[in-house]
Formats: structure tokens, C-alpha cells, sequence
């Protein structure tokens, strides 16, 4: 799966931080391990997404678990 740059907060070596959206509506942490890694998109496998509908790519650097996100269309 090819994903925004910006969707990556933190990482190490090839293992990287990144917020998804829970049922509620809140930020949750998951840590990946990227394939490959571009100018502006890092890939993954989809198997390390399992269960995760929403990536936050927008203001991502600044979410702490547990902030409530307003899902913009």
C-alpha cells in the first residue's frame, strides 16, 4: 500500500509511527514496517494495515492518542 509521506510522525530505521482513525473517532498509533521509501510516499504491506480503514495524513505530526479528529470529506 502507497501511502503520503506525511502520514509518517516518528521512526526508526525502516519501522515508522503513523495515526489512524478509530471507530469513535479518535487517534490511535500504529507502528509499520515500510518497504520502500520515496520522495513523498512510503509503502507498506497491506497486512500491517489490517483493521485500519483511515490513515491521518493531514496534521498527523501534531495528534497524541486519544485526540478526537474531525474527518473532513
Amino acid at each position: 500500500v502507497r501511502l503520503p509521506i506525511e502520514a509518517m510522525v516518528a521512526g526508526q530505521g525502516r519501522q515508522v509511527q503513523l495515526f489512524y482513525v478509530d471507530d469513535n473517532g479518535l487517534a490511535k498509533s500504529h507502528h509499520v514496517n515500510f518497504d520502500r521509501l520515496g520522495d513523498d510516499y512510503l509503502t507498506v504491506g497491506i497486512d500491517q494495515l489490517a483493521g485500519i480503514d483511515q490513515i491521518v495524513t493531514d496534521g498527523a505530526a501534531y495528534l497524541q492518542v486519544g485526540d478526537t479528529l474531525n474527518i473532513l470529506p
